[in-house]
């Protein structure tokens, strides 16, 4: 039996992101992976009880888009979640490895957001 592998590689990949997000107990490591997960009372549970400022909040998770953890809570119009991580200084012009910023993603579908991003300093470029 042959195995493609692309798939085995892309099997791997997911299986070592989910060993990383499961068993890390960094919560500043942890947070994009929450927030790709959409577990948005765990990713206020880290942030607050650990008190998560400026590059602990810039972490990226590595299985899907590779944002962070204001990429994805923009992405998902969750305002509430953008401002607390803007508050506690997350970098608003990081790029995804596709080059997308938070401003980037929310501007199509959640101009609230978007209009507060860039009130805050973002850009749709970014760094």
């Amino acid at each position: 039996m042959e195995i493609d592998s692309s798939v085995l590689l892309t099997t791997i990949a997911v299986l070592v992101a989910f060993c990383l997000f499961t068993f890390n107990k960094d919560p500043a490591k942890r947070l994009p992976y929450a927030a790709s997960e959409r577990k948005w009372d765990e990713v206020k549970g880290l942030v607050t009880k650990n008190n998560l400022r400026d590059a602990d909040l810039d972490h990226k998770e590595s299985y899907k888009n590779d944002w962070t953890a204001l990429m994805t809570a923009a992405y998902y119009g969750k305002i509430d979640l953008v401002e607390m991580l803007v508050e506690r200084g997350a970098a608003l012009n990081l790029k995804s490895k596709t080059g997308y910023t938070a401003l980037y993603i929310a501007r199509g579908n959640h101009r609230e957001i978007a209009t507060y991003l860039r009130g805050k300093g973002a850009t749709e470029r970014g760094e």
